[in-house]
């Protein structure tokens, strides 16, 4: 049976040893896989799409253009899918920016809406095409409670809109993969309400120094020795693997609003992700940004 399986990813490059394109690697082992990775840069795509169907002989590869930090670009790639005959069975949201400073053209802090709202409004959009059992997975991080200090709870419109400070400050990144599990924990109540046998997950890579997410002069030995003492390191190539696993196997295909860890299934995330009122919020305020009122929402 075809499958079809879309993945969003940064710019994805040849020989890559980010998440994305290990996780594509994987994925088109199967011959059977029909994979789109949509992508920002488009040249280094088809370069990737190049290596993954000579590596696994897979023909079925192939690249599109998706800006996450632009509701344009993603509303406009939303209605070039809509145009395929074929339902999508796995959506993977992996994109994400770290450090990026700014504000987009919809006037937003750039990895707030790169990183989460971009693929909020890509997943609502895409819904309708997903399969009766499809998929749907977003990368967040155990960096959505950081490792020193806590995460005060500041509201949604102060991440989209942030003051001077804020708008330079890292935590933004940890902020961004608080909206996803956010994100997760509420689609999968409005799916098992509608009493849909689509599933969501969030997936926790750990911190991986080869993928170029965060500054390579913060990768000292001191510092990675600390992660690998607490735990949070992870591998690109191991994390591509088990990524492929959660996103077609059958005997995976049941559990929803989980959040994974690397290969060790799934665990709690922190106690600030499961508050429902904030969910609530972020979800009404997300819907207002992308110009969505909720009566038009098809979850099914």
């Amino acid at each position: 049976d075809m499958q079809l399986c879309f993945l969003t990813t940064n710019d994805i490059t040849g020989g890559n040893s980010g998440l994305g394109f290990q996780t594509a690697l994987n994925l088109a082992a199967n011959l059977d896989t029909h994979l789109v990775l949509a992508c920002r840069n488009l040249e280094k795509a088809d370069n990737a799409c190049r290596e993954i169907i000579q590596t696994s002989g897979n023909q079925n590869i192939r690249a599109a253009q998706l800006d996450l930090s632009s509701l344009e670009s993603v509303n406009r790639f939303s209605q070039e899918m809509k145009q395929l005959s074929t339902p999508i069975d796995v959506l993977l949201c992996n994109a994400g920016i770290s450090s990026q400073t700014g504000r987009t053209k919809d006037g937003m802090d750039v990895v707030f809406e790169s990183n989460y709202l971009g693929h909020f409004l890509l997943t609502l959009n895409l819904l309708p095409m997903l399969s009766k059992p499809g998929r749907i997975m977003m990368i967040s991080s155990d960096m959505h409670f950081p490792l020193f200090g806590t995460l005060p709870w500041i509201g949604v419109e102060k991440l989209a809109y942030p003051d001077e400070a804020l708008a330079a400050d890292p935590i933004r990144y940890s902020y961004s993969k608080l909206l996803m599990l956010y994100f997760v924990y509420k689609l999968d109540r409005e799916l098992r309400a509608a009493g849909s046998d689509k599933t969501i997950n969030a997936f926790n890579p750990g911190l991986m120094p080869t993928t170029g997410l965060l500054p390579h002069e913060m990768f000292t030995e001191e510092y990675l020795e600390m992660i690998r003492h607490m735990d949070q390191l992870g591998v690109a190539e191991e994390n591509g693997v088990t990524m492929a696993k959660l996103l077609t196997a059958e005997e995976l295909g049941n559990g929803s609003g989980l959040y994974y860890d690397r290969d060790r299934g799934p665990k709690a995330s922190s106690e600030l992700s499961y508050n429902v009122n904030y969910q609530e919020d972020v979800w009404n305020y997300s819907l207002k940004l992308c110009g969505i009122s909720a009566d038009c929402l098809t979850i099914l």
